[in-house]
């Protein structure tokens, strides 16, 4: 028997993403921000600039929570961070990653 497409959601930045692996996703993210939210502000920006270089306390809360992997970041953690992401610095506020419908994001 064949496994049955996978179910789908479209993020509020237009990008269409399994849904189980979203909500794992966001559910890190949530989680991540809460405990340490200038890192979280930090992976947002290297989410959005791949050549950004976080400082080491940051870039260390990334890889513990599994943000960053040998460096990099997986396509699902930047979709979510870009997506959930709103406002720069210290005014950058999280939100949820996924579009409504009529919602002119998505």
């Amino acid at each position: 028997m064949a496994d049955a497409d996978p179910i789908m959601v479209t993020l509020r930045t237009g990008v269409m993403v399994n849904a189980k692996a979203a909500a794992a996703t966001w559910l890190n993210v949530q989680a991540f921000c809460e405990e340490n939210r200038a890192a979280w502000r930090e992976a947002v920006v290297l989410a959005r600039d791949p050549d950004y270089e976080p400082s080491a306390a940051s870039a260390a809360a990334m890889r513990k929570w599994g943000l960053l992997v040998s460096g990099l970041m997986h396509d699902y953690h930047r979709a979510v961070l870009l997506a959930s992401a709103e406002g720069d610095g210290e005014d950058m506020v999280l939100r949820p990653p996924y579009a409504r419908r009529g919602d002119p994001d998505g």
